[in-house]
């Protein structure tokens, strides 16, 4: 159900393929003069690169930013997002009122990713104002003909012509297949031979996030695929498909490198 006054907006972002590319796509409802629902949808041109979050953020942000210009702004009593993102819906509260006061950083001190993206949908919820924006979580595949929309709009926009990357990755390979796992090799202040697939230089926190393969043979984590971040003042970059032998903090919810020992070759 529509709200009379409301604008209605469903957003969604893709992030996939070989090589990756990013898409989004919102679809805007709501009621005009005579009542009947009006439906508006938007394919924007995609992304080369991208994560899953970042287009989800960027879905959002774009909507919003097409809401102001919308020719019935001003009818509108409020705007009601929904996104299949639960990483969107849960942090929009961090990123408006607690972020900003630890220096995006969480509350066990790793940065907080994505923060150029964070940072501008809140400017983008705080220029509507007075309107108050309500960003609510919908399940993806789940039915919803106006969420099943916006999925649509935004696999068109992925495979549309694409932009440059949000964000600058840089990017290596690896030997295994394992994928990605967050907090698969727990820090305990050991000494490790590491490959670098890929380096990314956060701004806001002056230090580099580096997703790396664990080379060392004789370790339980062999062949392994995890994230860490470099020490910041001043940071140092790692060159991908590099290998080092680096000694790593204890603080597996924040994983650090502490010091390059060696470096290994490639």
């Amino acid at each position: 159900m529509i709200d009379d006054d409301a604008l209605s907006i469903y957003t969604d972002g893709s992030s996939r393929g070989r090589p990756r590319a990013g898409g989004i796509g919102f679809r805007f409802v709501y009621n005009n003069d005579e009542g009947d629902e009006v439906t508006e949808d938007f394919s924007p041109p995609g992304y080369k690169g991208g994560t899953n979050n970042e287009m989800e953020l960027k879905a959002v942000i774009e909507a919003l930013k097409e809401a102001a210009l919308h020719k019935r702004f001003n009818t509108f009593s409020k705007i009601v997002v929904s996104t299949d993102s639960q990483y969107v819906r849960d942090y929009i509260g961090n990123a408006k009122y607690v972020w900003p006061k630890t220096q995006w950083l969480r509350s066990d001190g790793a940065p907080v990713l994505n923060v150029e993206l964070w940072q501008s949908l809140v400017r983008e919820i705080r220029r509507l104002r007075p309107l108050v924006v309500d960003i609510q979580w919908v399940k993806g595949h789940s039915g919803d003909e106006h969420n099943d929309a916006a999925d649509i709009l935004a696999e068109k926009s992925r495979t549309s012509v694409l932009l440059d990357p949000l964000t600058v990755v840089n990017l290596g390979k690896k030997t295994t297949k394992a994928q990605v796992e967050i907090g698969c090799v727990k820090m305990c202040g050991q000494r490790l031979a590491i490959q670098i697939i890929s380096s990314k230089y956060l701004r806001e926190h002056k230090v580099y996030r580096y997703k790396y393969q664990v080379v060392s043979k004789g370790s339980k984590y062999f062949d392994l695929v995890d994230q860490i971040f470099s020490l910041p003042n001043p940071p140092f970059a790692l060159s991908r498909w590099h290998k080092y032998l680096v000694s790593l903090n204890k603080d597996t919810n924040n994983p650090t490198i502490l010091k390059v020992l060696e470096e290994l070759g490639t």
